[in-house]
């Protein structure tokens, strides 16, 4: 699991995750804040662990997309972060909103890491083929109003899809919108076939 913008690897969502999946190890790091430092750790992550899922939310799912090779579900993602934090006057010092295990209680966003939040997020959807698309799903809030990043990612994965949310997960997306698709990954890895109904309400 890859958390957002001011969080950690203790948040709610990750607490819930581990009630929802008690047979599954769920790995939730706390962040360094910058970015490069982050995406080494989590590149060095999935290489020595090879997990058969990443989840990652808004900023989280932003790095999530850059690992390729692996399932990703990526959940709001934030792939221009820099101008979210600019929208939302995020310069300066910032709390965060859950314990780390380092202690941090606060971090400063400078110009500087907004410029490399930048560098980095250039870098995303590059070399996506027919297999690494077919790796993740991108799931959007309906009611998501810090973050659109909706058409921006449909015009490079296929699996997009709204669930009635906002941007922060909470227990009722996660059982109602996360689980369900975490369940269709599982069925592809072990080969598992269900029956599919279609319901139309026209």
């Amino acid at each position: 699991y890859v958390h957002g913008f001011a969080s950690s690897g203790q948040n709610g969502s990750v607490k819930t995750l581990r009630l929802l999946l008690p047979e599954a190890e769920v790995i939730a790091p706390d962040l360094p804040v910058e970015p490069s430092e982050a995406l080494a750790l989590l590149k060095s992550l999935v290489e020595e662990q090879k997990p058969e899922l990443i989840i990652g939310t808004s900023m989280g799912a932003m790095y999530a997309e850059l690992l390729h090779g692996s399932y990703r579900i990526l959940v709001n993602p934030a792939f221009r972060l820099a101008d979210t934090i600019l929208k939302n006057n995020g310069l300066g010092l910032r709390e965060y909103h859950n314990p780390r295990q380092d202690g941090q209680k606060s971090f400063i966003v400078t110009k500087a890491l907004l410029e490399a939040f930048r560098e980095l997020s250039s870098h995303c959807f590059e070399n996506i083929d027919s297999e690494e698309d077919a790796k993740v799903f991108a799931l959007f809030g309906k009611h998501d109003t810090m973050v659109d990043t909706w058409g921006l990612t449909r015009e490079h994965y296929s699996q997009c899809i709204r669930f009635d949310g906002s941007h922060y997960l909470n227990d009722a997306a996660l059982l109602h919108s996360v689980l369900p698709v975490i369940q269709w990954i599982d069925d592809i890895q072990n080969e598992v076939s269900r029956p599919s109904l279609l319901i139309a309400f026209d």
